[in-house]
């Protein structure tokens, strides 16, 4: 492990080691990381995202930005507002065109730049710090009230369902249905509220009976293949068939940001006792926790193939990305 120490050269894309070449200040880490560029203002929440060799964020000011993961030239794609945006916390991708949220609008952009166009209005408004998902030729959004869609190439908004005095963050998409989880930390409700309500939901993506598959003290999703779901609850991450059977726990730990690819679930770590804040990675196989970093100004967290990139906030060196690449085992 070595002791990081301050980063004097965040301005531009720079291929330096935040642990051995970039100065005090800065975490100990545990894998060689880089800082890819300066994030120009905070990045939060599901703001983050790589695919295609690209990385691409929205910042809280509502600027939509755009690089390669390896470092290169930051290109802006959408200029930020006068002021800081309320609830800029959300981006996904399609093929050709970036989706973010502004306020309680979603907007799109061509990936490689040009007019934003609003594309959902506050009839159907998106809620606060809730992810926006596109799939299969569609937008998914949640609201205090329900989960809509609506095509990538314009239509009618469906409401798939109610999900009032709910709390879904998250949602994820698998086999022509939508999944999502339900905690008792809403902003909507009261406890008694949720009493028939905590647990994993799903619903067809062409509308019907929403159904909870799923009932424990509450739940969060993390990611949804083919066969399983997986989703964080009572202190720990689980597994289960897509229709909810099967049930069981995988591993103690999780926490901010979960991610999982083929052999690691990834998440920053807040709880561990007697540890600072971490990023951590835990093997899918034998629920092995590896310290990747310890770092604890992580605001936001995405993954691709070989890296982890979080953006790190109100540190000594300002608003930046890292890259950390992912174990090898």
């Amino acid at each position: 492990m070595v002791a990081g120490a301050r980063c004097l050269s965040c301005l531009a894309v720079v291929a330096l080691s935040l642990c051995s070449a970039c100065g005090g200040g800065l975490p100990e880490c545990m894998a060689p990381s880089s800082c890819l560029a300066r994030a120009h203002t905070q990045v939060s929440g599901a703001s983050l995202v790589a695919d295609q060799g690209q990385l691409f964020w929205l910042t809280n000011d509502g600027g939509v930005y755009r690089m390669p993961v390896m470092g290169g030239d930051v290109v802006e794609l959408v200029p930020p507002s006068d002021g800081r945006e309320t609830c800029a916390d959300a981006i996904a991708l399609s093929s050709d065109s970036i989706y973010f949220a502004r306020t309680a609008t979603i907007w799109r952009v061509p990936r490689t730049g040009g007019a934003a166009a609003q594309i959902v209005g506050t009839d159907t408004p998106r809620e606060c710090n809730t992810a926006i998902v596109v799939d299969s030729g569609f937008l998914y959004w949640v609201s205090a009230k329900a989960i809509f869609s609506q095509p990538l190439d314009g239509g009618a908004v469906a409401t798939l369902a109610d999900v009032t005095k709910q709390y879904r963050p998250e949602i994820r998409m698998a086999n022509g249905r939508v999944y999502w989880g339900v905690d008792s930390l809403t902003p909507f409700g009261t406890s008694d509220d949720l009493a028939g309500n905590l647990g994993v939901w799903s619903v067809p993506v062409s509308g019907g009976p929403a159904t909870r598959i799923i009932a424990n003290d509450g739940s969060r999703m993390i990611a949804v293949d083919g066969d399983h779901i997986y989703f964080g609850a009572d202190g720990g991450i689980h597994a289960a068939g897509v229709d909810g059977g099967g049930d069981q726990l995988l591993l103690t730990g999780g926490g901010l940001w979960t991610q999982k690819d083929d052999r690691h679930f990834y998440w920053a770590d807040q709880s561990r006792s007697g540890l600072e804040p971490s990023i951590v990675a835990a093997t899918v196989s034998s629920g092995a926790i590896t310290t990747l970093i310890r770092d604890g100004f992580f605001d936001s967290m995405t993954e691709d193939d070989s890296a982890l990139y979080y953006s790190r906030v109100g540190s000594s060196v300002g608003d930046v990305i890292v890259r950390l690449p992912k174990p090898v085992d």
